[in-house]
């Protein structure tokens, strides 16, 4: 399975970039990718969120093969109740996904939530 599967599996995805393996992310003008990032969770796959562009990161292996149906199923179900990209102040922190509050400052949002990981 190539990169350009998971990006043509969903109407409205682009591969960014011309990836030369199977890393790669897909983003989409159509799609709130963030939004199906969650939906994914819900039901049980772990995808990676980048921004800059907003994209969905996967790393993609010959152990996945069993799976790739199932996901593209999942995939495009989510893709298809997504919302159009509202550039809304979810953000994307490399190994971690956080929702923001609308109001206050941004900076001090992201340090309360990374210094709420180590406090004991």
């Amino acid at each position: 399975i190539t990169p350009e599967v998971y990006a043509e599996a969903v109407e409205g995805m682009a591969l960014v970039g011309r990836p030369p393996m199977s890393v790669f992310a897909v983003s989409s003008d159509r799609h709130d990718v963030q939004w199906i990032a969650y939906r994914l969770d819900e039901r049980g796959w772990r995808i990676d969120r980048q921004q800059d562009p907003y994209a969905l990161h996967f790393i993609v292996n010959p152990g996945h093969q069993h799976t790739v149906h199932e996901f593209l199923c999942d995939f495009g179900a989510a893709a298809a109740e997504a919302p159009a990209p509202t550039g809304t102040t979810r953000t994307a922190l490399y190994g971690q996904t956080a929702t923001l509050h609308d109001e206050g400052d941004l900076n001090e949002q992201l340090l309360d939530l990374i210094d709420g990981q180590y406090d004991p």
